[in-house]
């Protein structure tokens, strides 16, 4: 027998009620608070936005804060209300120096023009957010070392870019697990292969495409496609940047994921291959990128208020006619000071809590665990969350 939709409401609201409106407080833990009308209200609107009856994934959706996390709808009907964790999207740019960050181009390496390099940076971004001198904490001043302590939260034994994964739990897998979120809800899009040894200990508990790599889900036809796209470099395991962050906005858009890291390459391969003209190219490119997150998120409604954007580099490089290089037995200390970028959630519930020192890649992991509504773990030589909740 074929059971009436509003039957089924009657009886979806009676389990809305036996297990209350469940939300998620900033620890992650559940809370029922609204009672049986309110409920109801948002069991029909969710319904009636989708054009159909209630389902039981409605139900289910308010049984408990985990599936609440887990079966939300993009426009995140589920917190309507609650005192959500804010998202958070986190951009690395692979050997940008702070001289074209904060600059014009240097003549004396060819650069002929004097325009701005980050001008979208410059002209509107840094208005809405706060650029940061910095410098890197571990002491070898390459990537893989730099990038497993951004993720770990603190300094890695890993002295070169073979050393393998990471070998402790990081920021991106604490997300996933604590909050019960499927991998589509913490996902990496890298241009450099190898940065998958450092988003995560393991695989799978998060979703990850790096490099020539392809982890797209094959029902995902669009993401499929792109993949399909990629170019590695000859001689480097890595994809143009331009396919990284065709993946990243597709992802964005579709999925609208609590945490999205983008490692962006281009400017590092540029670098090391001398030509600085290219160079330019790759960070004018890297500067329209982060404009378009940036207006993606605008354009998103509440999830995009919700949302922060943190941008950073794993590393310097060198000075004069050393630019070309980078780490610590190459260019000694001359890589060391890096930058990082931070606009907040636009909805006010954060504020900014710089140190009275140089931010560094240690700082990453707590800010964003405070900006998810996790506690940050105490560790040994770490650092400190950058922002505080109002």
């Amino acid at each position: 027998m074929q059971v009436g939709p509003w039957l089924r409401l009657r009886a979806l609201l009676a389990l809305a009620v036996s297990v209350g409106c469940v939300r998620a407080d900033a620890s992650g833990r559940g809370s029922a608070e609204g009672g049986p009308r309110k409920c109801e209200r948002r069991l029909v609107a969710d319904a009636a936005r989708r054009g159909e009856a209630p389902t039981a994934a409605d139900a289910t959706c308010r049984g408990s804060a985990t599936a609440e996390a887990a079966a939300c709808a993009p426009d995140d009907a589920c917190a309507e209300g609650a005192e959500a964790a804010a998202n958070v999207i986190l951009v690395t740019l692979d050997g940008v120096r702070w001289q074209e960050l904060y600059g014009r181009p240097d003549p004396a390496l060819g650069g002929a023009d004097r325009e701005v390099v980050f001008l979208r940076l410059w002209s509107s971004l840094a208005a809405e957010g706060a650029v940061l001198d910095g410098e890197i904490a571990n002491p070898f001043h390459v990537s893989l070392p730099a990038y497993q302590s951004i993720f770990a939260g603190q300094t890695q034994p890993c002295d070169g870019n073979a050393c393998g994964r990471v070998g402790v739990a990081t920021f991106p897998e604490r997300i996933a697990g604590e909050r019960g979120l499927p991998p589509a809800k913490v996902a990496s899009f890298a241009s450099w292969s190898r940065l998958a040894d450092a988003v995560a200990s393991r695989s799978g508990a998060t979703f990850v495409s790096a490099g020539a790599e392809r982890a797209s889900a094959s029902a995902d036809a669009d993401l499929a496609r792109i993949e399909a796209e990629q170019e590695p470099y000859i001689g480097e395991p890595a994809r143009p940047d331009r396919v990284t962050m065709a993946l990243a906005l597709h992802h964005l858009e579709r999925h609208r994921p609590a945490f999205l890291f983008v490692g962006l390459n281009d400017a590092d391969e540029d670098g090391h291959a001398g030509r600085y003209d290219r160079y330019l190219a790759s960070l004018r490119a890297d500067d329209a990128w982060i404009a378009d997150l940036a207006a993606s998120l605008d354009r998103m409604g509440e999830y995009g208020r919700r949302t922060a954007l943190i941008v950073t580099t794993d590393h310097g490089r060198g000075a004069g006619a050393r630019w070309t290089d980078h780490g610590v037995t190459a260019v000694g200390d001359a890589d060391r000071r890096i930058w990082m970028y931070v606009r907040l959630p636009r909805d006010g519930r954060f504020t900014l809590a710089l140190p009275a020192r140089r931010v560094t890649h240690l700082d990453v992991r707590p800010t964003v665990e405070v900006l998810l509504g996790l506690a940050p773990e105490q560790r040994e030589g770490g650092g400190a969350s950058l922002v505080t909740r109002r």
